[in-house]
């Protein structure tokens, strides 16, 4: 697995926390502003269609998890997120906003499965630990940090601003990420590529390029 693409499906993985999934700390604000409360079953029915959406692509991305355009699946449910994200910010509807809140996760899970089967199958078993634990670490430290960022910024504007700029930065990055490297984008699709399992025998040269 070549360090571009161990970098950009880390990088996705913490601008996701960062700058995406942090906006569940905006929920209330939504349900007051679509509801007139930000408190009750509106604000649980948000939570639950996050939740379900959540459940959804784990299913789906574990069911196709032996498909051969994985590639295509990490920026796919990348780029998803992150425009679900913008169309939730600036929605005038309740059911609207359930239906991309529950999308929006959908296309999380989506990465975050494929991404980190992807992480667990090409990186060389002596890094493995400590790539997973930075993989980890995008989630359990660059969430609660990006709700710091997104509240700052809805403070200074607004949530809707918030939400829609974070993932205006997802969808960006993910997209120009896969336009930079087409070994990205062919993960999974050309034989003998970066999505192969690491052979024994090519075990020793893959984990001297990773020291390199």
């Amino acid at each position: 697995m070549n360090r571009h693409t161990f970098r950009f499906v880390i990088g996705m993985s913490f601008a996701n926390a960062f700058f995406g999934m942090a906006h569940v700390a905006l929920l209330p604000i939504f349900a007051d502003r679509l509801l007139g409360s930000s408190t009750g079953s509106g604000l649980g029915l948000l939570f639950s269609a996050g939740g379900l959406g959540g459940f959804a692509g784990a299913l789906i991305a574990g069911s196709v998890g032996n498909m051969r355009r994985k590639g295509w699946l990490i920026v796919g449910g990348s780029s998803g997120f992150g425009l679900c994200l913008m169309a939730f910010a600036v929605s005038p509807w309740y059911g609207l906003s359930a239906g991309l809140e529950w999308l929006g996760s959908l296309s999380n899970q989506l990465f975050m499965v494929t991404g980190q089967s992807t992480l667990h199958r090409l990186v060389p078993d002596d890094y493995r630990g400590r790539v997973m634990g930075i993989w980890g670490m995008t989630h359990s430290v660059a969430q609660p940090f990006g709700g710091f960022q997104m509240g700052g910024l809805a403070s200074v504007f607004s949530a809707p601003i918030a939400v829609a700029a974070g993932g205006g930065i997802i969808a960006l990055f993910a997209i120009a990420g896969a336009g930079r490297d087409s070994r990205i984008r062919n993960l999974g699709i050309e034989p003998g590529g970066d999505d192969q399992p690491v052979h024994p025998s090519r075990r020793h040269n893959l984990t001297h390029t990773w020291r390199c």
